[in-house]
């Protein structure tokens, strides 16, 4: 499978059980707004050209009513980004055996990437719709919008703000298929599109408070270990003098192998992570 060259045409699909009642407030009442997550790329400028034309294949389908709110969909967006712990923890080796209680102990005295830095933005047609459910979210497009107004002659913009917990799907303007930007963590972005509206049917789940649901699933390779490309990554490291490539991605046995002596003293400069796989969330 890891071969194929269209892995898409193959979705994980979850379809819900056909109903047993109808609701009448919601068939040919309401809309059903499908949404698609795409798979992120790494932008350089070797690659920019080619990152255009490339096929972009989607990770998630997202069932959505008219109703939900675009803060509903932010919290359905899988990105292992989120679930990253923060903070580089390469001057600590973990043994075989004390590996789960070392990331534990992690997990406990620090919280994900997702608990720190909660701020993150839809661009839809010229408006930056922010999170701002908590006190400490930033708006994020404050920086895009100020480089647009400085200079007229980018022809960029004018551009508009709103919250995305107080904006509907169907309150929305969109293009079907068109792509839009959805940007958290600083700089992480995802594209996404609208591809479907339709009135909810009698075939579809009857009630409101299920919805939003993951409706299927793209095939996602996880992302292996660079070194031996057997087992699937759990490190990553950055600024490594030692390595080709930033970031490198390195599983468990080669991680201690690789990056520390039998002494468990560090060898050269890096920095190091804990991964979490896609495929895992």
């Amino acid at each position: 499978m890891r071969g194929l060259r269209n892995p898409n045409n193959a979705p994980y699909e979850s379809a819900p059980p056909i109903p047993v009642f109808l609701n009448k407030n919601l068939v040919d009442q309401e809309i059903v707004v499908t949404v698609r997550i795409y798979r992120p790329i790494k932008s350089t400028a070797k690659n920019a050209a080619s990152a255009m034309t490339t096929a972009h294949r989607f990770v998630q389908e997202l069932y959505m009513l008219g109703s939900n709110t675009l803060d509903q969909l932010r919290d359905l967006i899988k990105c292992p980004g989120d679930y990253i712990i923060p903070g580089d923890v390469s001057d600590t080796v973990p043994s075989m055996k004390n590996e789960e209680i070392f990331l534990g102990n992690i997990s406990g005295k620090k919280a994900t990437a997702r608990d720190i830095y909660k701020s993150g933005f839809f661009y839809i047609d010229g408006c930056f719709y922010n999170d701002t459910r908590w006190p400490d979210c930033a708006d994020l497009s404050e920086v895009i919008r100020q480089w647009a107004e400085d200079d007229p002659r980018r022809r960029i913009g004018p551009f508009t703000t709103e919250s995305m917990e107080k904006t509907t799907i169907k309150s929305l303007t969109v293009r079907l298929g068109y792509p839009y930007v959805y940007a958290h963590q600083g700089d992480h972005e995802h594209l996404f599109s609208f591809i479907g509206a339709r009135l909810l049917s009698a075939d579809d789940v009857q009630k409101a408070d299920e919805y939003p649901f993951e409706r299927s699933v793209g095939m996602v390779h996880s992302k292996m270990c660079m070194v031996c490309n057997i087992f699937i990554a759990k490190w990553i490291t950055t600024d490594n003098e030692r390595v080709p490539e930033d970031p490198f991605f390195f599983c468990n046995e080669c991680y201690r192998h690789f990056n520390y002596n039998p002494k468990k003293e560090k060898l050269g400069h890096f920095k190091a992570y804990p991964y979490v796989d896609v495929n895992a969330l």
